[in-house]
């Protein structure tokens, strides 16, 4: 039964920013998004996790864009919060955290940004319970664990790939 709860306390929160019109701690619009990690051709089907992001306009006119890296990944979940001015008729921008950078390029509110995450600290223990917690096959599980050691064994620092929209109409 301890383990059922704890499955359900790692998905419940996810399944809930799938809801539209839900908001986050922020106050700004949630919406799902796939995190890629870049990885050898043999690793690429496991290097996409699922998470939610959220995105708010600011009254000060600055973007925020806020998401926990997922414990599937990292062992445990690590929160960043990007913040910049991002002008919608430009091609590109970027947002800034303290420890990390997402340069994006847009198109139809459509943002596709490459991330810079540094001083990330991967727990392999944890990101393994998290992962056999998941319900995904072995294969899987077995699959995305490499890649999270790959990270690991890169020193911290983890680059990525992720799309999400910045229409705010209707959230």
């Amino acid at each position: 039964m301890k383990t059922k709860l704890l499955a359900l306390s790692f998905f419940l929160p996810t399944l809930a920013f799938a809801l539209p019109g839900l908001h986050g701690k922020l106050g700004g619009a949630v919406r799902l998004t796939n995190y890629q990690v870049p990885v050898p051709a043999e690793l690429e089907k496991f290097s996409r996790f699922q998470m939610p992001v959220e995105i708010k306009q600011r009254g000060d006119g600055l973007t925020e864009v806020s998401y926990d890296l997922p414990a599937t990944l990292v062992g445990q979940p690590m929160e960043f919060r990007f913040l910049g001015e991002v002008d919608y008729g430009a091609a590109s921008f970027t947002l800034k955290d303290e420890n990390a950078e997402m340069n994006c390029s847009l198109q139809n509110f459509e943002a596709d940004c490459r991330v810079m995450h540094r001083k990330v600290n991967i727990d392999l223990v944890a990101a393994k319970a998290a992962l056999e917690l998941s319900g995904l096959p072995r294969r899987e599980v077995e699959g995305r664990l490499k890649v999270a050691a790959l990270l690991k064994a890169s020193g911290g620092d983890m680059g990525g790939v992720m799309k999400y929209r910045l229409d705010f109409n209707g959230y």
